[in-house]
């Protein structure tokens, strides 16, 4: 979710999500290839760079999810 939050703001390279997760690099990448798997994010070579970002659609996924969460959260694991 720190990955996701952080693409939010726009794309982003390996060492940018370190920086701003705190993530070791090998957990990164990890992290970020599995959600490439997934299809919540692309990824697009630049020279020697690989910036990720959210794939369309997603922020407003998450943006549901917040709205969700604001209204629920309270019970959410409650049980």
């Amino acid at each position: 979710m720190a990955i996701l939050e952080h693409l939010r703001s726009g794309p982003s390279r390996v060492s940018d999500v370190i920086q701003a997760t705190g993530l070791t690099q090998a957990n990164a990448s990890a992290h970020l290839c599995c959600l490439w798997t997934c299809g919540l994010v692309a990824r697009e070579r630049k020279g020697r760079e690989v910036p990720y970002r959210l794939l369309d659609g997603v922020e407003e996924l998450l943006a549901a999810a917040d709205r969700v969460l604001a209204v629920a959260g309270d019970t959410v694991g409650a049980a």
